[in-house]
């Protein structure tokens, strides 16, 4: 590259902005290779990066995603032990509290405070360094819920550039007050590069600075520069550009500096000046990410249930271990990431993942099997003891259904008790249980005799019908009257339970939008293939029906 010397001469303009600019490689911990590969990528990446740093004295580098950093301890102890010197040389930068980078749609509340856990945990115990900082330039969109969940984690700054990617609406900030669902707000940097992986090229930057919508607050704005994505970060050539950027004309001013500095420079901004945005961040694309990879979705919802289950009972007994739960939490954790658990990975991804979760989930079973084999009652031939828990933090009502001989059953807590009557194999009882709490319950056949209940239920294939409602189906599956029997009205106005399937081919990212033209395809209907009544007892009836 061949530059004038009068050209490069020429000092910036004063009233021209600073690029805070920390060398970065945003590492997909799994998109279009496994996570195996990704390890490799890693090593290569952290390489590259610290013999950047013993090459140009100026330069930083800084990585996020602790998961990554264990990865490299495990697999490449020497190269983790130079890491951890060059943090302590101010040279490298641990940027992101949370494990991975994880999906912000599906993943739940309590899997978003084990991130940030786990996280600045790790940091804590092997660098010393106390990260507060949330780095998610790649997430396909933010739930008001975050504002909240980072503030009570320690955390003080949220940073991305993805709702740059917006199909319709341009978002209207870049540095501003992020409010939540219950008031709370995190000072937010949205980069005005619109990108993670700049090239720091004087048009780039240019550009960028143009674009920063609070220039008349803020004279810095955040640069990440180097190959990202798929890794190697900064190379020789993008630190020479940023070099020649620190003070030239007609350019922002190019500062070789930790994302931490420029976060603790705009804290400085008095908070009224500052512009706030309240509610959800919301990602106008990548609607598809819902819906792609069902079944990883599903492993997902039901780990992040187990695991608080097994949690729950767990703190019920003596000697329960946590510890025994840290390697489940950190592959739940793990396959959150923001191209696994929303199907935007190659299929090679999802067997592993899917394999994994089928490990983790037999695990918990047999975790949850020796847990209540500690606290259940015992049994005798004439009698059956249960406890029945609630592990949820409200008070539930549900219907208990429990495999019984036909005949009368006995049911009671020691205070109260009524007969029941089991049909067809069944019995069924409804339970309310306090928040977080349990019940005992006695359960014993009976000899007495007892007029047999009326059932309130009528199920049929083309019927369903209590005291409140009367449901009819037409031959096709669908739903063709709904009658509030209350009310004594019908309440639809057409058919119900009806399955239209249209044409999925958008433009582009196959597996991450629903194009807005889907609807002008011809859609398909879904065939009923059967239909059969699967329980039906005094308290309960299930029609199951099968499309193709």
């Amino acid at each position: 590259m061949e530059f004038t010397s009068d050209l490069l001469s020429m000092p910036v303009n004063a009233s021209s902005l600073t690029a805070y600019s920390i060398g970065h490689a945003h590492l997909d911990i799994a998109w279009l290779w496994p996570i195996r590969e990704m390890i490799r990528k890693g090593g290569r990446t952290f390489s590259t990066a610290l013999r950047m740093l013993g090459k140009y004295p100026e330069y930083k580098f800084g990585a996020s995603q602790p998961q990554l950093y264990e990865w490299i301890k495990l697999h490449y102890p020497n190269l983790f032990e130079e890491v951890k010197t060059a943090v302590k040389e101010k040279k490298w930068e641990l940027q992101g509290a949370m494990w991975v980078e994880p999906d912000m749609n599906l993943t739940s509340g309590e899997s978003l405070v084990r991130h940030c856990m786990y996280g600045k945990r790790f940091y804590k115990e092997e660098f010393g360094v106390e990260v507060n900082d949330l780095w998610l330039p790649d997430v396909f969109g933010y739930s008001a819920a975050l504002p909240q969940i980072l503030k009570k984690c320690g955390i003080d700054f949220f940073m991305t550039q993805k709702i740059s990617w917006n199909e319709t609406n341009t978002f209207p900030h870049h540095t501003f007050y992020w409010e939540g669902i219950d008031g709370t707000q995190i000072l937010t940097h949205f980069l005005p590069t619109n990108d993670y992986n700049l090239g720091n090229t004087p048009k780039e930057l240019i550009e960028s600075e143009q674009r920063y919508a609070q220039s008349d607050i803020s004279d810095e704005f955040l640069n990440l520069y180097g190959i990202g994505d798929g890794g190697g970060g900064p190379s020789a050539h993008h630190i020479e550009v940023g070099r020649r950027q620190q003070n030239l004309e007609g350019c922002p001013r190019f500062k070789f500096a930790f994302a931490q500095e420029f976060f603790r420079k705009i804290a400085e901004i008095p908070s009224e000046k500052l512009p706030v945005w309240t509610g959800e961040s919301y990602l106008e694309l990548h609607r598809g990410t819902y819906t792609t990879q069902a079944l990883m979705k599903k492993n997902n919802r039901s780990l992040e249930q187990k695991l608080h289950n097994i949690e729950f009972l767990g703190a019920l007994t003596d000697d329960f271990k946590q510890s025994e739960l840290t390697n489940i939490w950190k592959n739940t954790l793990l396959n959150q990431f923001h191209d696994i658990l929303p199907g935007s990975s190659i299929n090679w991804v999802y067997k592993d993942a899917n394999k994994m979760s089928r490990q983790n989930l037999k695990k918990l079973e047999i975790l949850q099997e020796q847990l209540l084999s500690k606290l259940h009652c015992e049994k005798s031939n004439s009698s059956s003891k249960f406890i029945v828990y609630n592990s949820q933090p409200w008070k539930r009502t549900e219907l208990i259904h429990l495999p019984a001989t036909d005949g009368n059953y006995r049911v009671g807590d020691g205070i109260s008790s009524s007969i029941i009557l089991a049909e067809n194999g069944t019995l069924d009882f409804p339970l309310s249980l306090p928040s977080c709490g349990y019940s005992c319950l006695l359960i014993e056949q009976t000899q007495q005799d007892i007029p047999k209940q009326m059932n309130q239920i009528k199920a049929s294939k083309t019927i369903l019908e209590n005291s409140l409602i009367k449901v009819k189906f037409a031959k096709d599956g669908t739903i063709i009257s709904i009658f509030d029997r209350q009310e004594k009205r019908e309440v639809l106005s057409g058919k119900a339970n009806e399955l239209i399937l249209w044409e999925d081919e958008p433009n582009n990212w196959g597996a991450w939008d629903v194009n807005h033209f889907y609807r002008e395809t011809t859609p398909e209907k879904a065939k009923l293939i059967s239909a059969a009544i699967i329980r039906h007892s005094v308290h309960s009836a299930v029609l199951e029906q099968i499309f193709r």
